[in-house]
């Protein structure tokens, strides 16, 4: 999911970098901020507030200096807070012994101030590739068979360009220019095919390999694995399920940037998290001021939030509680960040509302793990309850939502928005005639051929039965009926299969447009009268409604 350019990650890299320069000319004057409250401790006989503050400050020097190449401060840091906690919790003075201790602790941890020991800022790992991205090309590649000329065409109408190869050589020499969304390899009898992952290793993004066979046995399967495939398909596989494999292995690839935001008062700290979510292609912003997070939550969206334990005013888990009693943060996941070690603390603190708890210093590549395989769950999650199960569309009830919001923000923008209403044909007759398979078929089939020659701007969803809402952002009526006839023209010419029958079918499709209707209400009622008119005049055409 990293769509960052070389440049974006040398100017990250350069930032990272900066920020440990920063904080290593910054760490002298923090632990003597520490060596001064452990003086006036002792003049002033261990002031409770003294404790505390003092115990503040070794606890964010433990959870900040290995995230900046200084983990003998961590360390350190950490032995002296332990103490400090211990001191504060349970009530005790120290002793004689325990006080020369801490002042060996104390020493030890100036000690550990002399200079970076390693650089643990870098997360970016994949090649930079000079290809040039396309993933709306495939990559064919086939010795003789008259099958792959008709899948060529058949991928041609779901929104994708194919290129047709024969020896891998060539194939390899095209990957120097272009990366594909993807390559299909026909397997020939003898079972035998390159060695994709020489492919794959050679490109800067995911390149799924589908093999089609004649054969379906255990060795023509065994030898697909060891070539490098990722899935099996037998040669005379429906198009449509050919391309439902691209998308399900490109998945990764097509979803929008991971939005997390970080509320941490230490800006060190959060800026340094932030470069290194954005480094591995999410977007990421900081409040660093938690009483001001409510602006944030509304403007960005975000899918995650990190939080950090202590903060001076309260702790995290307080304000996880207060974003629980909001019924729209109630199931965004929340992960807290801290130099606490106590097992029993962190369960506390995620009974509180957190889904994880971070021990600082963490891992770049730790961190970016934790943070992606959250929001990956917390994105299932939403689809399941947002999504039509059969099309992937969205609901009925939340593509009326977005009719609303879409609405909104064209009147705040002052730019169009046009709705179209789109009815499969004779839906009916396609159910009695072939079966509830088929027709779920065809459904899938016409929510496939929207994603694909839709745009990325457009929003899809089932309304109900065989009738869909296409939302077309920033679109007048003309405009939106020339994108809407190119969907219909494609999509009548697409075949289904029931037995040994191929037949296609149609939809009739009606269009209205903001501001010609200037609310939610009349713009679908206009898109539903403009529906019933292509119905009425003959079907498989769309038809446009204004006042």
């Amino acid at each position: 999911m990293n769509h960052l350019s070389d440049s974006g990650k040398a100017n990250i890299a350069e930032q990272l970098k900066a920020l440990q320069l920063a904080y290593a000319r910054d760490l002298p004057g923090k632990i003597a901020d520490v060596k001064s409250h452990w003086l006036k401790l002792l003049e002033t006989g261990w002031d409770k507030n003294l404790i505390t503050e003092a115990h503040r400050k070794t606890h964010s020097l433990a959870g900040s200096g290995a995230s900046f190449g200084f983990p003998e401060v961590s360390r350190c840091a950490r032995e002296l807070e332990m103490d400090l906690k211990a001191i504060k919790e349970q009530g005790q003075l120290p002793g004689p012994d325990q006080i020369e201790l801490m002042q060996h602790r104390l020493d030890a941890l100036i000690s550990s101030a002399n200079g970076p020991d390693s650089d643990t800022s870098n997360t970016d790992t994949k090649p930079s590739g000079q290809t040039l991205s396309q993933p709306r090309t495939i990559f064919v590649l086939n010795d003789v068979d008259e099958y792959a000329g008709k899948l060529c065409k058949e991928l041609d109408r779901f929104g994708y360009q194919t290129e047709c190869f024969h020896d891998d050589a060539t194939i390899m020499a095209r990957l120097q220019k272009v990366c594909p969304g993807g390559i299909i390899a026909f397997q020939p009898a003898s079972g035998e095919l390159p060695n994709f992952r020489s492919f794959q290793e050679a490109m800067p993004n995911v390149l799924p390999v589908i093999v089609l066979a004649n054969h379906d046995n255990f060795g023509h399967r065994l030898a697909a694995v060891r070539s490098g495939s990722d899935a099996f398909l037998p040669a005379n596989t429906d198009p449509a399920k050919i391309v439902d494999k691209l998308e399900q292995l490109n998945l990764t690839e097509k979803t929008d940037p991971y939005r997390v935001l970080i509320i941490d008062d230490s800006e060190a700290l959060a800026t340094q998290y932030a470069l290194i979510l954005k480094q591995a292609g999410m977007i990421a912003e900081i409040v660093n001021d938690p009483l001001k997070i409510n602006d944030k939550l509304s403007s960005f969206l975000p899918e995650l939030m990190l939080v950090d334990m202590y903060m001076p005013e309260f702790n995290g888990a307080e304000l996880a509680k207060v974003l629980r009693q909001h019924e729209a943060y109630v199931g965004i996941p929340i992960v807290f960040l801290s130099a606490e070690t106590n097992v029993d603390k962190q369960i506390g603190a995620m009974a509180n509302g957190g889904d994880e708890f971070l021990t600082k210093p963490i891992h770049p590549v730790h961190l970016v793990s934790s943070v992606s395989n959250r929001i990956e769950r917390y994105r299932v999650l939403r689809s399941m309850m947002e999504r039509d199960s059969l099309t992937g569309l969205l609901n009925h009830t939340k593509i009326k939502e977005r009719i609303e919001l879409e609405i909104a923000r064209a009147q705040r923008q002052k730019s169009p928005i046009s709705l179209a209403m789109i009815d499969l044909d004779d839906f009916k007759k396609v159910n009695d005639t072939y079966g509830h398979a088929i027709g779920d078929n065809a459904l899938k089939l016409l929510s496939k051929i929207m994603k694909q020659r839709l745009r990325r701007t457009d929003i899809l969803g089932r309304y109900g039965g065989e009738e869909f809402a296409v939302i077309l952002p920033d679109t007048g009526l003309d405009t939106a009926l020339a994108i809407m006839e190119d969907v219909r023209e494609n999509f009548s010419r697409i075949p289904l299969h029931s037995n040994d029958e191929t037949f296609c079918i149609t939809f009739s499709c009606g269009l209205a447009c903001y501001p010609d209707y200037t609310d939610a209400s009349a713009l679908n009622s206009a898109a539903d009268q403009a529906l019933y008119n292509a119905k009425k005049m003959g079907k498989n055409r769309v038809e446009t409604r204004k006042p």
